[in-house]
């Protein structure tokens, strides 16, 4: 984000540019960095030497023919990858989205909203683990189909709201000034993901 407007860094689009043609769209120079303004928004004293204007009348330099990627898909809707460069302009940066999906490949978490095409980042074959949250806590949605049995076999079940099977990624309670864990595992049987990963490496058992 550049002043609170969506953005990326040159670095970003020569790392992991999506293999889209980035070519012919305006820069801008903040704060020591090159950026790519998603959008025609742009940081203030940005208009310095752009005596040109794209087709959306947003000044450019003489060099470039669009102030920005979504003036680019606009234009020119076709090529390798324009389809995940629209959905990214597109999106609601503003908006606060749980992040209910989790990258096996990256080892993180994220919001699908916010990266509608994930699959398409690696070449190699990777697991998207489908989370939901109910009441704060988050669940991994249909365990057995998503996940090795080593990892969700004698974890508690538990049906959402919308009637799919979960188990709780951590326990479903808060801890308390007599108990720090405070979970509801009992003998046999786990409360959540993390009570069986924590007891496994206590134990040595699964």
């Amino acid at each position: 984000m550049v002043e609170g407007f969506p953005a990326l860094t040159h670095r970003d689009m020569r790392t992991n540019g999506l293999g889209y043609d980035w070519n012919h769209i305006q820069r801008v120079k903040h704060d020591g960095n090159t950026w790519v303004m998603l959008r025609r928004d742009r940081p203030k004293r940005s208009h310095s030497g752009l005596n040109k204007r794209c087709r959306c009348r947003c000044p450019i330099a003489p060099k470039n023919t669009f102030c920005s990627p979504s003036c680019k898909v606009e234009v020119i809707q076709r090529g390798r990858s324009w389809q995940l460069v629209q959905q990214l302009v597109n999106i609601n940066f503003n908006q606060l989205h749980w992040r209910d999906r989790y990258c096996t490949t990256c080892m993180q978490s994220f919001s699908s909203q916010h990266c509608l095409s994930h699959m398409s980042h690696h070449p190699v074959e990777h697991v998207l683990v489908d989370i939901a949250m109910e009441e704060g806590f988050p669940f991994i949605v249909d365990p057995d189909e998503q996940l090795p049995e080593v990892i969700c076999s004698r974890v508690t079940r538990v049906i959402v709201r919308d009637g799919r099977p979960t188990i709780p990624l951590r326990p479903q309670v808060l801890p308390n000034v007599n108990n720090a864990h405070n979970c509801t595992c009992i003998m046999g049987e786990w409360c959540s993901v993390l009570c069986k990963r924590n007891g496994t490496l206590v134990a040595g058992v699964d």
